[in-house]
């Protein structure tokens, strides 16, 4: 009696077979997560340069292979991006898992330890790389979000529906479909460049000018990126860091 009570009280035997089904899929943040990552590039380098044959010229001298030092310069230098993405993708993840029997149901102490690995590997590690990159705030309050989803998804899994469930599934669809689309487009169209300007010499052929470019990569002791001041892809010497990252006006601003 005792162990079919523990099984009805799973998200299963609580009604949750569409839960279980959808986490297998990846739920929605798979779908969203997803799209975010492929056009997260292209929007954000068309709106940057100018689009058209300008971000054209760009994608054919990164390289598809160096496409994901996109989204990674925006996230290195927008901590809202970041932590939305990290929250959603985990919550993903660890749904994914839970519904191939990844949570633990027994009440023994290695099940307990397996339970608090769950819980707390991923905000501990996830929180503690936010507090590198952008301060101690940003590392708690990324670490307490996803500790308070990963609680629920387990509590989910191991005890079946209830208010904190319901919450947790509420929270993650509105950072989901939300929150983290919103988040994506206002850093892709905000005009603030994904990688390191610099001020370097250009030879224009008529001697050589000091121009602002946006780094793709270095070639031997040169700088190849795109110039906003030739509005092409140059190659620079002599280089220097800008510090402000501004390219272009953001796109509410041209509205």
């Amino acid at each position: 009696m005792a162990e079919q009570g523990e099984k009805t009280g799973t998200a299963e035997g609580a009604g949750g077979g569409g839960r279980r089904a959808e986490d297998r899929h990846g739920g929605p943040g798979h779908t969203v997560v997803l799209a975010v990552a492929l056009a997260l590039p292209a929007v954000k380098v068309a709106w940057t340069v100018g689009g058209g044959h300008s971000a054209w010229e760009v994608f054919l001298v990164l390289q598809p292979s160096n496409w994901i030092d996109i989204p990674i310069g925006m996230m290195l230098t927008n901590p809202l991006l970041a932590a939305v993405f990290a929250v959603v993708v985990s919550r993903v993840v660890l749904g994914w898992f839970a519904a191939r029997g990844a949570v633990p149901r027994g009440r023994g102490w290695a099940a307990q330890a397996r339970l608090v690995a769950l819980s707390l590997a991923a905000p501990l590690a996830i929180g503690t790389l936010m507090a590198v990159f952008y301060g101690g705030w940003w590392g708690l309050g990324t670490g307490l979000v996803l500790l308070g989803l990963r609680y629920g998804v387990l509590a989910a899994y191991r005890t079946g529906r209830g208010a904190l469930v319901s919450a947790e599934q509420a929270v993650a669809l509105l950072l989901t479909v939300v929150v983290l689309p919103l988040t994506a487009l206002t850093a892709a169209l905000d005009g603030q460049s994904w990688a390191p300007v610099l001020r370097c010499t250009v030879d224009t052929g008529d001697g050589g000018s000091r121009q602002r470019l946006v780094e793709l990569g270095r070639q031997g002791q040169g700088v190849y990126g795109w110039s906003t001041d030739s509005h092409a892809v140059v190659t620079g010497v002599a280089c220097s860091a800008d510090e402000d990252r501004a390219v272009r006006d953001p796109w509410w601003r041209q509205v």
